[in-house]
């Protein structure tokens, strides 16, 4: 079993989280990839550099996971899905700010969520992934979890 994470770089996703991660997969038997702009995020100041696999986009993502863990809040676990698309690899959200309805397991619960992870513990919530075709607005984004909002409004869009 191969577990993904995903995380901004931001002052929340403390490496904390990580560290976690590996001591679980030694006991659990996993093994990790990070995505790699976080990884050197956190590398970055650290005495101590973490040396895990990577991914820098969703082929190598897809690739390489089972599962994936989105460490943020509803914003991160949307970006979670650029990566994830259509792949079918469930995606755990680990809300690690002050609120979310997607990334729904609080900070307080990562440990013992991956451990249920680990033994597929779990129940999936289906979500509905909506992809726009025949626009240039959204570069290579053209898709939403759930809903779309079309505003009456000119936008400039640009090949």
């Amino acid at each position: 079993m191969t577990i993904a994470v995903y995380a901004r770089n931001t002052k929340d996703n403390f490496s904390i989280y990580l560290e976690q991660l590996i001591a679980l997969a030694e006991i659990e038997k996993f093994k990790i990839v990070v995505f790699k702009p976080y990884l050197e995020y956190l590398n970055k100041d650290s005495d101590k550099p973490f040396t895990l696999n990577t991914f820098s986009n969703s082929e190598e993502l897809i690739a390489k996971a089972d599962y994936v863990i989105s460490l943020g809040g509803d914003g991160t676990m949307l970006e979670t899905l650029e990566y994830v698309r259509r792949s079918g690899i469930p995606v755990l959200g680990v809300n690690t700010g002050r609120l979310g309805f997607l990334a729904t397991v609080y900070k307080e619960d990562f440990a013992k969520a991956i451990q249920l992870l680990t033994k597929e513990k779990f129940t999936l919530d289906k979500r509905e992934l909506i992809e726009l075709d025949k626009t240039t607005c959204f570069n290579e984004v053209n898709y939403a979890l759930n809903e779309f909002t079309i505003h009456k409004k000119r936008i400039e869009c640009y090949d």
